[in-house]
């Protein structure tokens, strides 16, 4: 190898980091001379920021069991312990840890296509404008898109032959995963799967071990509080439900008639539901059982409505509508430069990942390309189970971007060399793919102003809001509210 590859080596990944870098900082930046922005907290924003206030101060250890992911408030509660309630500390962690996802999935498609694919993947991580979103929000939506890529990483990104630590750092990245989502359990038979194919029964016993040993002390403390065996969270039940109900005939989240649409009162109203139909006393867990229970029998007494349904929301996940949920995404693109990448839509992205995968390129394909698909499909189809918003799907993006590098590369030689014909196919191709795959008759959009009209209504009347139930003081002036 000579000098020059060598140079080129050691400065791609530096590259790539600062270019992801400043195109988030560039973003954050922008969101934060909003004055509403750091102030206003939505939903979910403002109940992990108060569970983590609620483990600084005690008020949570030893009161109740994990609702909702664990691993999330606890970062939040340390940032918080070292630095005081500054949210822009958070940002910060964020955008440093997705900048360098973005250089892992270089590594990643490079070890499967390839130099000139890698770059391709790591273009799309560094500039798609989801992922840049999600980053300068105070949701865990940005943790789980970076560690996806660091569990990728470490399972195709490098030689386990030479680094035998990344077999084990694998296992322990996909426990995060899981205690930032309980639905990337789904991926644990595959990841076992998969070290049994490549290191044989031995390695993957231990590492199933390793995997389970992270979990155990979330399961111990709910136990402890409870007296009630729950691996990680008491909400899967709950979730299941929501997305299969005889109310909900739309494939879109609908709120239940006893249920408060906010995370402040989603886990009592359900666990009070439950026990007033069974007119019994229960734990978490039984509660969470009764509701998947609840919906099984939705599905029993009505297969063919299930079933519809199930295809609607299978419909919607392909969609380029970003559906909101805490924050809206098309609200908040018009005050930033991410607006002009309005192109960069899922769709399009997956337009090119199945050009890629389904039409031949004149690349050299890998046969464990074929194993990413195990690991979309898995989770794409565990999140059509429940119910969709964009920030559910949006963690299978680093899968995506793995297998668009090279369909990018090949239609971006095809226009270097001048070869019309061949980067006409493939712009029509994918064109043709994008418009298919976005053309969703269930439609249902929210408007865009209706964030923005919730913001200013408690700006309006925050003094008016009791500090008991919504509203937090932090660091003596930074006020919080959930809508």
């Amino acid at each position: 190898m000579n000098f020059k590859s060598h140079v080129s080596q050691f400065l791609a990944p530096w590259m790539i980091f600062l270019f992801a870098f400043i195109l988030r900082i560039c973003h954050a930046e922008t969101m934060a001379k909003l004055d509403w922005y750091f102030q206003i907290l939505l939903s979910d924003s403002f109940v992990y920021v108060g569970r983590a206030l609620d483990m600084l101060s005690g008020e949570f250890w030893g009161e109740y069991v994990f609702y909702q992911d664990p691993l999330y408030p606890i970062f939040l509660s340390a940032v918080f312990m070292v630095n005081g309630v500054n949210l822009w500390d958070v940002v910060l962690i964020q955008i440093f840890f997705s900048s360098l996802s973005c250089t892992a999935l270089f590594y990643v498609s490079r070890r499967f296509f390839g130099n000139g694919p890698a770059w391709g993947t790591a273009i799309l991580a560094c500039v798609y404008p989801v992922w840049i979103y999600y980053d300068a929000l105070i949701l865990k939506t940005s943790f789980l898109l970076s560690f996806v890529s660091f569990y990728m990483y470490a399972l195709f990104g490098v030689d386990w032959e030479r680094q035998k630590k990344w077999i084990y750092l694998s296992t322990i990245f996909l426990a995060v995963l899981c205690t930032l989502g309980g639905i990337f359990l789904i991926w644990v038979p595959i990841h076992c799967w998969w070290l049994w194919k490549k290191r044989k029964l031995c390695t993957a016993s231990i590492n199933v071990f390793i995997f389970f040993l992270c979990l155990t002390p979330f399961t111990i403390y709910n136990y402890w509080v409870s007296g009630d065996f729950i691996l990680l969270t008491s909400q899967a039940g709950q979730n299941f439900y929501t997305g299969n109900n005889p109310q909900n005939t739309t494939g879109y989240y609908q709120p239940l008639s006893f249920v408060r649409p906010s995370a402040l009162y989603e886990e009592k109203d359900f666990h009070a539901e439950a026990e007033r139909q069974t007119m019994c006393i229960l734990k978490p867990s039984e509660v969470s059982r009764f509701w998947f229970l609840k919906g099984l029998e939705h599905f029993e007494k009505n297969p063919a409505l299930f079933l519809t349904i199930l295809w609607k929301k299978w419909v919607i996940f392909f969609d380029g509508y970003e559906i909101p949920d805490n924050y809206d995404y098309q609200a908040i693109r018009n005050f930033s430069w991410i607006r002009v990448e309005a192109f960069l839509s899922f769709p399009f992205l997956f337009a090119l990942m199945l050009w890629g995968t389904l039409v031949p390129v004149r690349l050299k394909k890998n046969p464990e390309e074929n194993w990413l698909w195990l690991w979309i499909v898995s989770y794409s189809a565990s999140v059509i189970l429940f119910f969709i918003y964009s920030r559910y799907r949006a963690p299978i993006l680093p899968f995506c971007m793995v297998l668009a590098g090279k369909p990018v590369y090949d239609g971006l030689q095809a226009l270097w060399y001048k070869e019309w014909k061949r980067a006409g196919v493939f712009v029509l191709g994918v064109t043709l793919l994008t418009m298919f795959l976005n053309s969703n008759p269930y439609r249902m959009k929210v408007d865009a102003n209706l964030m923005l009209h919730y913001v200013e209504k408690r700006i309006t009347n925050i003094t008016k809001t009791p500090l008991q139930q919504n509203l937090w003081f932090i660091s003596g002036s930074d006020k919080f509210l959930s809508v």
